[in-house]
């Protein structure tokens, strides 16, 4: 990968290890290496906010923090209780 990118084995590998992160330019070049394009590197689908969602957001932050910790937990537990396990058909 460092030759076919023009760049250091030593580079490569903090990057790989996490000990580095990458220039943009650096980045770039690994990319178009591995046949990676911007769009899908670094585009995340976002859900639209429907009024229920921005209904309670305008509830949480009227609470006070402690108030708003407590929901946070919450939604946490609930969140992880939905969540389908991977024995689990969707």
């Amino acid at each position: 990968m460092a030759a076919q990118t023009g760049l250091a084995v030593k580079t490569v590998q903090d990057i790989e290890k996490g000990r580095k992160n990458p220039t943009y330019e650096t980045l770039a070049r690994l990319m178009e290496r591995l046949g990676v394009s911007p769009d899908a590197a670094f585009h995340s689908e976002t859900i639209a906010p429907t009024e229920e969602m921005k209904d309670f957001l305008e509830y949480f932050q009227s609470c006070n923090p402690r108030g708003q910790e407590i929901l946070l937990k919450t939604l946490h537990f609930l969140a992880e209780q939905l969540r389908p396990t991977q024995d689990e058909p969707d």
